[in-house]
């Protein structure tokens, strides 16, 4: 994964302030195409450019790919995680059990940011299962 951009910290926040009453949609709004741009906000490189899908089959089919298990497809895409969670900073994916299954979204400190059926749920940083280093 590229380095961050000197901006970051400012197209960070645009991103999300933008998505922030996006409607929820696969493939274009959903939890790993809102953490996909926030790695492409931070770094100026979205890790999904080269995936399509439309539906719940096809991001279902995407993740099977990938041995199906969401994390497993995150690794592919962005590395190993780090060794814990609390070594998440500002602008890291993180990987997160929000009731309907694994979601990720992306760090913004103390919270961490996900998409949800209307715009972006927040939910306390600490309680991610797994996160990765952007940058």
């Amino acid at each position: 994964m590229n380095v961050r951009r000197h901006e970051w910290p400012e197209l960070l926040a645009a991103y999300v302030a933008e998505r922030r009453r996006a409607p929820f949609e696969w493939g274009t709004h959903d939890c790993c195409r809102f953490a996909a741009g926030a790695v492409e906000a931070v770094t100026g490189e979205n890790p999904m450019h080269a995936i399509h899908y439309t539906n719940e089959i096809g991001a279902l089919r995407l993740i099977s790919e990938a041995g199906g298990q969401l994390e497993t497809l995150v690794t592919e895409l962005l590395g190993q995680p780090l060794n814990s969670v609390a070594q998440a900073k500002r602008g890291d994916v993180v990987l997160s059990d929000l009731g309907n299954g694994p979601t990720v979204g992306v760090c913004l400190g103390a919270s961490s940011a996900y998409a949800a059926p209307v715009g972006l749920l927040f939910h306390p940083t600490v309680h991610a299962r797994l996160a990765w280093r952007i940058g």
